[in-house]
């Protein structure tokens, strides 16, 4: 979280198997997040799919 609770930073690791569409995918995703009444919302998003060699 930013020092002045303004944003929120979520960084993390993904494994996307869905048989059904032949998807089978790591990656990593970064979200900014803002504070809002209900809780936060995502304001940014970065999505890296990982090469399989």
């Amino acid at each position: 979280m930013s020092k002045d609770e303004t944003l929120a930073v979520m960084i993390g690791s993904v494994e996307a198997v869905v048989e059904s569409v032949g998807m089978d995918a790591t990656g990593t995703y970064l979200f900014v997040l803002e504070p809002k009444d209900e809780g936060w919302d995502i304001v940014t998003d970065m999505w890296h799919q990982h090469v399989v060699e």
